[in-house]
């Protein structure tokens, strides 16, 4: 395969010695467990769960690629397993991240069931808030690629489920 050198001088720079295995188009297969995450199958349960009971979801996703894409990739999910989940993309104007006039948008419309994607892991006010308005369950599921990746809420103190490849137990093979 042919290179031109400013590219491999990146490459190189980078630290990447095996050209070809990094530009080696990678398939499913190459793929770690998910549910070697600690917790994940807590947090898929609860997902699960609100699914079969046709509780309200809504999806909060983030403004950039992987926001938006994640948020299309999980809703795609949720409605070829039957739910009708709801997404919000914030505009950039509205800040980054899940915050508390967004929560109460969504608990005047009806959220059982709030899951954020590519953000939400440090939004400690709109979560306590999520949990104040407590009924229903306004529990949520958050995903980030920060250093902890997802968190199970649920509507008393503190999270049910914490999860994420970086989180404590977590795996170290999930690279950004």
């Amino acid at each position: 395969m042919f290179l031109c050198q400013p590219l491999l001088e990146v490459l190189a720079g980078r630290g990447i010695e095996d050209i070809d295995a990094f530009l080696k188009v990678p398939s499913w297969n190459d793929l770690p467990d998910p549910f070697t995450i600690p917790s994940m199958e807590q947090a898929a349960t609860r997902v699960l769960c609100a699914v079969r009971r046709r509780e309200r979801i809504v999806i909060h996703g983030d403004y950039d690629c992987d926001g938006i894409l994640g948020a299309h990739i999980l809703r795609s999910a949720l409605t070829g397993l039957g739910a009708a989940p709801r997404t919000y993309l914030p505009h950039r104007d509205e800040g980054y991240g899940l915050n508390s006039p967004t929560v109460h948008r969504f608990s005047c419309t009806g959220t059982d069931l709030l899951i954020t994607v590519d953000n939400g892991i440090n939004a400690r006010a709109a979560v306590r808030l999520t949990q104040r308005l407590g009924s229903p369950p306004h529990s949520g599921t958050g995903t980030d690629n920060g250093s902890m990746v997802g968190c199970v809420l649920r509507s008393g103190p503190g999270c049910d489920v914490c999860l994420g490849p970086r989180a404590e137990g977590g795996l170290e093979r999930y690279e950004d």
